[in-house]
């Protein structure tokens, strides 16, 4: 299967810099961030997804999610939001997150030191933050009409 990147919020100082993986005519504006695009392309099944994250969260400021399933086996989900970090998620074949036993551990012993935080710590195991922000920026842009500034 391919590797998918939803560029979800993408600075337009970045475009020039993403012309290797997004073609002009591609861009979309993103009405819900003043001054920023989005697009969704399709890479090849061979494209290294770790290489890919860090160079995006190298140029900063930049949204984005990338998602690599693999059939029968297990596939990786990158979610990348300015402010929280990336997010490397594995998932099954039809996207579920799956919880490797380390973090497992992890959260089990950072709620025995706090059990009160129990939702905090949970939804930053699932990446649910990121993902809450991500789904925010999803916005179909056939419909939407830009309003150019004025003066």
């Amino acid at each position: 299967m391919a590797v998918e990147l939803r560029l979800l919020g993408v600075p337009a100082k970045h475009l020039s810099e993403l012309t290797d993986l997004v073609q002009k005519n591609q861009w979309r504006v993103q009405p819900a961030i003043a001054s920023q695009f989005q697009a969704s392309v399709v890479l090849d099944d061979d494209y290294d997804c770790s290489i890919l994250a860090s160079r995006l969260f190298k140029l900063g400021g930049i949204h984005f999610e990338i998602e690599h399933l693999v059939e029968n086996q297990m596939g990786t989900r990158i979610l990348c939001v300015p402010g929280l970090g990336i997010k490397r998620q594995l998932i099954d074949e039809i996207g579920r997150v799956l919880i490797p036993e380390n973090e497992l551990e992890n959260f089990a012993e950072k709620l025995s030191k706090n059990p009160s935080a129990h939702n905090a710590l949970y939804r930053q195991m699932m990446g649910f933050a990121h993902q809450d922000r991500l789904d925010e920026l999803k916005i179909d842009t056939e419909s939407v009409s830009v309003i150019p500034k004025v003066g």
